[in-house]
């Protein structure tokens, strides 16, 4: 009982968290991405006169309203041929932003191209209310038009203040993603303020694609339609994105896989919790990127994961501050917190506090390397209540200093007692000390030795029995 009044608890102040970062906004400042001029009007005019397209329900008929005009051009009873035909009557061949607003709740199904909602280049999708899959569909409910530009500035920007997309996940058959921005090596993307859940698959996929910047949004949770969804993000070949408050789960992928040499990504407060199956995040052959002040808890097999994508290994990440812990839900003090296999290498780890709340989630590692891992840095982290260890590191160049829970380095004196020859000292190291360095204070200990150590004594030693109670200096280091 008091395991899942503890479980209840967390689920409340996960949800209390979410609201306060929507009501907030980021508390690191990321610069905010510049968009070209558009035809939008002053906050002060109506939506109607504001949006090119608004379109909304009467009854069992859906209209697509000229914001222009005040005309209603395109109407009928199937919300996503009637919001195509608004999207693709927009200016062609501009290069400002237009606008198509939904305003309410509508059930979408698919006609043609990559999704039910196709968006072009230059576009706002603005959400006020709620879309949700049909059933039987298998799409996504938005996606990228089809054959768009290679190599160009897309401009797309999907927003709302707590819209909902919902992937009706148990009335589809085959997996599929929420939203698809499956992209030609195009950049510029916003998306902001969304709930995207209960999708049978990935909430959100992201293919070579640049410059996204996502704040303010909830992904994979059951907020959006009753269910998780199988998995959070999926982002392959992605680079120069900025993740912001970003809420991210999964019930049986992960919360979020950066995968495909994806680079130059950050994540900055973000929460990452809840995988049902498989570890929270994962970087696949992934490089410089960047985790700022995250959370990553509540995962079912590992917190972290660093792995090769074939030959490319995951490289020149970094994770900063944050908190990690509770990541061995399928077994507990099996899965660690953070792990690096593979050929992982020169990746940070930095003041981040690895604690677990729960007696039943707790990991057996705080950062795990294997393999051949090596030259990664471990340095003025909090490690607390692992099962095992805070840290096992096998590289011969990954360093680990200056943690708290973690002790890798120690220095202190002692006693050799009068008409003794030897002192046992408690070292309070991670494990068996590598180095042992002692030094006398007088001649009768200037030849002192450490004559036995292991993982919780060292002894000191002289050759004879010291004549008067006899001061001597250690240092000594764990470093594998």
């Amino acid at each position: 009982m008091g395991n899942k009044c503890f479980d209840e608890w967390k689920n409340m102040e996960r949800r209390k968290y979410l609201r306060m970062l929507l009501a907030t906004g980021p508390i690191l400042a990321i610069p905010a991405l510049e968009m070209p001029k558009t035809t939008i009007a002053e906050e002060n005019e109506s939506p109607a006169e504001e949006a090119t397209y608004t379109i909304f329900q009467q009854g069992s008929t859906i209209y697509a309203k000229n914001g222009a005009t005040g005309a209603i051009d395109y109407s009928g009873a199937d919300a996503s041929t009637v919001i195509q035909k608004a999207l693709d009557s927009l200016t062609a061949g501009r290069v400002w932003q237009e606008k198509v607003l939904l305003k309410g709740n509508f059930d979408l199904g698919y006609v043609s191209g990559n999704g039910c909602v196709n968006l072009p280049f230059y576009t706002i999708l603005e959400i006020q209310g709620k879309l949700k899959l049909k059933n039987n569909v298998n799409k996504p409910l938005i996606a990228l038009k089809p054959d768009l530009p290679e190599w160009g500035a897309a401009y797309i920007s999907i927003i709302g203040d707590g819209a909902i997309i919902d992937g009706n996940r148990d009335n589809q058959t085959v997996d599929h993603y929420g939203v698809s921005l499956s992209a030609n090596w195009n950049w510029w993307f916003l998306l902001k303020g969304l709930n995207i859940g209960n999708v049978r698959g990935y909430s959100l996929h992201a293919y070579q694609l640049g410059t996204l910047q996502m704040s303010d949004c909830s992904i994979g949770y059951e907020e959006a339609g009753g269910r998780q969804s199988k998995g959070g993000m999926l982002l392959q070949r992605v680079y120069d994105c900025q993740f912001t408050n970003v809420f991210a789960c999964a019930s049986e992928e992960y919360s979020v896989s950066l995968d495909s040499w994806s680079c130059v990504n950050i994540f900055t407060n973000c929460y990452f919790g809840g995988a049902g199956v498989k570890a929270n995040v994962r970087l696949y052959g992934a490089y410089h990127n960047y985790f700022i002040g995250c959370q990553c808890s509540d995962s079912a097999q590992g917190g972290y994961i660093f792995e090769d994508e074939h030959e490319a290994p995951a490289m020149y990440n970094v994770i900063s501050g944050g908190k990690c812990g509770d990541n061995s839900g399928a077994r507990n003090g099996t899965y660690s917190n953070i792990v690096l296999k593979g050929h992982s290498h020169h990746n940070v780890i930095a003041g981040v506090t690895f604690v677990e709340w729960s007696k039943d989630r707790r990991a057996k590692y705080g950062v795990l390397e294997q393999d051949s891992a090596n030259y990664n840095k471990i340095n003025d982290c909090i490690f607390e209540g692992q099962v095992t260890l805070p840290v096992i590191k096998v590289g011969a160049n990954t360093g680990v200093r200056g943690n708290i829970g973690c002790v890798t380095e120690n220095s202190g004196t002692a006693t050799i007692k009068r008409g003794t020859s030897s002192v046992k000292i408690p070292h309070g190291l991670l494990g068996t000390p590598t180095i042992v360095i002692p030094s006398g204070r007088e001649l009768e200990t200037d030849r002192v030795r450490c004559s036995a150590r292991d993982k919780t004594y060292i002894t000191l030693t002289v050759p004879t029995n010291v004549t008067a109670d006899r001061i001597v200096d250690w240092y000594a280091e764990y470093k594998p």
